[in-house]
């Protein structure tokens, strides 16, 4: 019993050894590669101050300890294999591995200023690009503003017109109804002085042997 017990023993410490080993392996990756940016649950870059976030990466021993993955985002270690958390004692028992975790977490720490720096010219290229984006489209708007002020411009001289011309026949209108009112005030005039002249006519025909 006691042989099968160091046996379980020997293989949960390989196991525990191992683990460590797949944590210094993505960590060494990282510093070959660059940290990677953090993603949201969408799958886009999440952003800080204008500048892409970097995703997780363990600063201490207790943090690479603790670190099982759950800390980044299911995009960064999609291409890893899966680790979980170790014993403090395992890492302080294993002189070589500790020192090999405390030196990757230092060129971490100055990878992650060299990157940075890296990512101002990207976000601010990004600026840039968008800025030209964006003038672009006032210039479409200031355009379309102007044609519609164009068109504008170009209503109220018809408009005037039409009113004007509205104004003139409404003179002209008026002109002809007061000829026509005269005309017919005359023709009134005339047919009474018919009348009166008939009625005077008549009289002297009945007088006619």
């Amino acid at each position: 019993m006691k042989k099968n017990g160091g046996g379980i023993a020997a293989l949960n410490q390989q196991r525990a050894i191992q683990n460590i080993k797949t944590k210094i392996g993505i960590l060494e990756h990282w510093v070959s590669q660059g940290i990677p940016r953090r993603y949201n649950e969408a799958g886009q870059p999440m952003l800080s101050s204008g500048l892409h976030e970097l995703d997780y990466f363990p600063k201490s021993l207790r943090q690479f300890n603790l670190w099982d993955g759950s800390q980044n985002c299911s995009e960064t270690l999609r291409a890893f294999p899966i680790f979980r958390k170790n014993a403090n004692d395992t890492l302080r028992i294993h002189t070589s591995l500790r020192q090999c975790v405390q030196k990757l977490i230092a060129e971490l720490r100055r990878k992650r200023k060299e990157q940075s720096y890296i990512e101002k010219p990207d976000t601010l290229n990004s600026l840039r690009s968008q800025l030209v984006i964006e003038k672009g489209r006032l210039r479409l708007l200031e355009k379309e503003l102007y044609n519609h002020r164009k068109q504008m411009k170009i209503l109220q001289g018809e408009n005037l017109r039409l009113t004007e011309l509205v104004e003139l026949a409404s003179e002209e209108s008026h002109r002809a109804i007061s000829e026509l009112q005269d005309d017919l005030n005359s023709a009134r005039e005339q047919n009474a002085a018919l009348v009166r002249r008939i009625q005077q006519v008549l009289p002297l025909k009945n007088l006619k042997p």
